[in-house]
């Protein structure tokens, strides 16, 4: 029977380690075991970090509890060598359980650009590697890097020994629970083994970000939401009203529809006389960036709208996945065709970006270069004072109401291209682009 015992506890630790590594691949936010594998924000809050600029916050951080976290890569050998000594360490401590006191965890630090920064932020140099995060106000751990924050403290010595890494979390728990308590009842602690913390009913510590935190991340999510979707109500409005009702001609910058006889400001014309594709002036960057957006917005909405027509062309109608290579090889020439007939403007604006608006006469021509007038239309948003302001804020200049924008003279045109020539002698920049 004992052996029976002994093999069914191997058999579970086999278990665990294999849950483990498949939650290791898949870089899950969850507990196996005894285990936790942390995403960015539960790891950055419990070091402290603003997320936002990940900068230290102020100690507001305290919890019964600490953190122990081993940082790993997914081709890293000696971390899977580490890890079952570390799942067994983790069930000898009972970490996660209320009454531990302690969480371990997993942190790849390749898992993407935010995992691999907050990495950089507390000097992970190399896999695997162990540190332990007091959350004891104010506490101050020894042999603290000078990269770490003053409640974190690496472990020093040897991965490979798994009784070392054992005696180091033991040692820095207590140091961590000492601290917590004041001298007496930190003694009446030792004595009775009473914890200084009021006792809570719950029999395990909290699994990602705590509960309280976890609400006011998700409340914050939803006030973005909300004021996202609120104002890409506001943006689409903005677009309809340009559809149906286009911003009215000003300064000479004009076209008119042959067939509706509606004249209204032409971004393209407009450019062209203020020399706007080339000044570096707040207002030229405004526009130019808005103008360029939308013209790939629009030729980006026809490619599609191209691939559905080609695609419900065919017989009988493929699904996208299942294309034959003889369809293959039709798509590009044959839906290029179709652009070139539709609009062919929109063939040469995505080279056009890549060579800096490069030919001019054939990447910025001095009226809209679209055959179909709604689309010219579409561009006028660009002079709409709630998008300016948006566009102003993403590039972070100052901006100032379209009415105060007026057709320069000949001499200022001048000066402003000289003035852009001085500021970007080699290549220009182009707003956003």
């Amino acid at each position: 029977m004992k052996g029976l015992s002994s093999l069914s506890r191997a058999v579970r630790r086999i278990i665990l380690l294999i849950l483990v590594c498949i939650a290791l691949t898949y870089a899950a936010t969850e507990r196996a075991g005894h285990i936790d594998l942390f995403d960015a924000d539960t790891l950055s809050y419990y070091l402290q970090f603003n997320q936002s600029n990940n900068k230290e916050n102020d100690a507001s951080v305290k919890h019964p509890y600490d953190v122990v976290v081993l940082y790993y890569a997914q081709w890293c050998q000696n971390c899977r060598s580490l890890s079952p000594m570390y799942i067994r360490i983790a069930e000898i401590l009972k970490a996660g359980e209320a009454k531990s006191n302690i969480i371990m965890g997993y942190f790849d630090c390749e898992a993407d650009y935010e995992h691999a920064v907050l990495c950089e932020q507390v000097g992970i140099t190399h896999y695997p590697t162990l540190q332990y995060i007091s959350l004891a106000p104010d506490h101050r751990l020894p042999h603290t890097q000078k990269k770490l924050p003053p409640h974190v403290t690496q472990f020093p010595g040897n991965w490979q020994v798994g009784e070392s890494i054992l005696d180091w979390i033991r040692t820095m728990s207590f140091l961590s629970q000492w601290h917590r308590a004041s001298w007496g009842k930190a003694l009446r602690q030792f004595l009775f083994a009473k914890s200084s913390y009021p006792q809570s009913s719950v029999s395990e510590l909290p699994v990602g970000l705590p509960p309280q935190v976890a609400n006011q991340k998700q409340l914050q999510a939803a006030e973005q939401a909300l004021n996202s979707s609120q104002a890409l109500v506001t943006r689409t409005s903005y677009y309809v009203d340009a559809l149906l009702a286009p911003m009215p001609c000003r300064d000479n910058h004009c076209m008119t529809e042959s067939a509706t006889n509606i004249t209204y400001i032409d971004a393209y014309g407009y450019l062209d006389r203020t020399a706007g594709w080339s000044s570096m002036t707040p207002s030229a960057q405004i526009v130019r960036s808005c103008v360029l957006e939308a013209v790939l917005d629009v030729c980006q909405r026809l490619q599609v709208q191209i691939a559905e027509v080609w695609l419900s062309q065919q017989k009988p109608i493929p699904q996208v996945e299942y294309l034959t290579q003889e369809q293959l090889e039709r798509f590009e020439p044959e839906t290029r065709q179709m652009m070139e007939e539709q609009e062919p403007y929109c063939l040469q604006i995505d080279q056009c970006i890549m060579k800096q608006l490069e030919p001019v006469e054939v990447c910025l021509p001095p009226t809209c270069p679209f055959q179909e007038t709604y689309k010219c239309r579409y561009l006028t948003t660009c002079f709409v004072d709630a998008v300016q302001r948006d566009y102003a804020d993403a590039l972070g200049v100052e901006w100032k109401p379209h009415g105060s924008i007026s057709e320069p003279t000949a001499q200022k045109k001048q000066e402003t291209k000289q003035q852009g020539e001085e500021q970007a002698p080699k290549k220009q920049k182009w707003g956003l682009f």
